[in-house]
């Protein structure tokens, strides 16, 4: 894209980072969304990247003005989504059948899962994340 950049209009450019950076940058991203806040920063370091090569500002340049310019959602906020959307179709039942009994809706619309953890890294586990994530986007 670097490349690229100096012959191709912004909204080009921008419907190619969406399109070939962005959704790697999202592929999977339920499954780690657990992942530790320190790996996380690094794909959200790239998105930066992107903002400031589809401008052509310098390395430096603060990217939070250009990624509101370039109407680009963090990616925090995506997975957050599609972790929301994940659980509401598990409740749904609108997903595989091994699926249907990973949740069980609670009288306050909240979810719970069954499994508890014994250990820390259990707290990982999707089940976990994604019903406390959920709970949280309902509060």
């Amino acid at each position: 894209m670097t490349r690229a950049s100096p012959f191709l209009p912004r909204d080009l450019l921008r419907l190619a980072y969406i399109a070939l950076v962005r959704s790697r940058l999202e592929y999977c991203s339920a499954v780690f969304a657990s992942a530790s806040q320190s790996q996380l920063r690094k794909l959200d370091t790239l998105q930066k990247i992107g903002a400031r090569v589809i401008y052509g500002a310098q390395r430096n340049a603060h990217s939070a003005p250009l990624l509101e310019a370039l109407n680009l959602e963090p990616l925090e906020a995506r997975r957050h989504k599609h972790l929301t959307s994940l659980v509401k179709s598990i409740v749904a039942e609108n997903c595989h059948p091994a699926m249907y009994n990973m949740f069980t809706v609670l009288p306050d619309d909240t979810v719970s899962y069954d499994q508890h953890t014994r250990i820390g890294i259990g707290k990982r586990r999707f089940s976990v994340f994604a019903a406390e994530n959920y709970n949280c986007s309902m509060i």
